[in-house]
């Protein structure tokens, strides 16, 4: 049965935790589930980038929601079909922030990444992320990407000519 992130989100919210901001978090100062967490979500980067479309796959749910920052919205099925075709390509993935709280066997990151896809192509995006944990695994069910526009440039302040 889908669960809704309202309906995970007020439950862990009503069973005490604390819904303070979220700050980065490195690694060294992650322990426990949240740094396992965060592991798991740094490998799928690497896969991406790898385009180890198995590796990848292992790593998603059967029924995952992959929303990008396009607002494109993808299947577990869809999503791996644009890695395995080549439609989906990244050179690199830069993690600039990354944070993780997990909730018993559901786990949240949030982060800031700058892509580099395709031949030439560069997006900066906040993204949150959704883990449950099956059979000891955890497991991406949903992903959703924000583009995030650079500011516009700062232009000089017209120069007064008095001649």
């Amino acid at each position: 049965m889908p669960v809704c992130l309202a309906t995970l989100l007020a439950a862990a919210a009503s069973s005490g935790f604390a819904a303070g901001p979220v700050a980065p978090i490195s690694a060294p100062e992650v322990a426990g589930d949240e740094a396992s967490l965060l592991a798991v979500e740094r490998q799928r980067f690497d896969a991406q980038v790898a385009g180890d479309a198995a590796t990848i796959e292992a790593a998603l749910a059967d029924d995952l929601v992959y929303i990008h920052g396009s607002g494109a919205v993808q299947t577990k099925g869809e999503y791996l079909g644009s890695v395995r075709t080549g439609g989906l390509r990244y050179r690199g993935i830069d993690i600039i922030e990354q944070s993780a709280r997990v909730y018993g066997d559901f786990g949240i990151t949030h982060g800031l990444l700058k892509l580099h896809v395709g031949a030439d192509l560069e997006f900066v995006n906040r993204y949150t992320g959704v883990y449950a944990r099956r059979a000891g695994r955890w497991l991406l069910v949903s992903w959703q990407t924000t583009d995030v526009k650079p500011a516009p440039d700062a232009r000089p302040a017209p120069q007064r000519s008095d001649r």
